[in-house]
């Protein structure tokens, strides 16, 4: 499971680099449906991992995206 999130992260990556701009190969990238379908991979993947060891997502989500908010406003 933690290879496929790393694969998914890695093509995420990709997808990012390429609306950036810097990908070699194409001249103009715009494609954010497919750069949203690796964000989706990713958060799937991410889920599935805590699934596999009981944890409660949504708990660990909530605190800790408190502290994001305080970290970053």
């Amino acid at each position: 499971m933690l290879t496929n999130l790393s694969i998914e992260v890695g093509e995420l990556c990709d997808e990012v680099i390429g609306l950036e701009g810097e990908r070699i190969e194409d001249e103009k990238y715009d494609d954010k449906q497919e750069t949203a379908k690796e964000i989706v991979d990713v958060v799937f993947n991410a889920l599935r991992i805590a699934n596999h060891y009981n944890l409660d997502f949504y708990k660990y989500w909530d605190k800790r995206m408190k502290g994001l908010e305080k970290k970053f406003s």
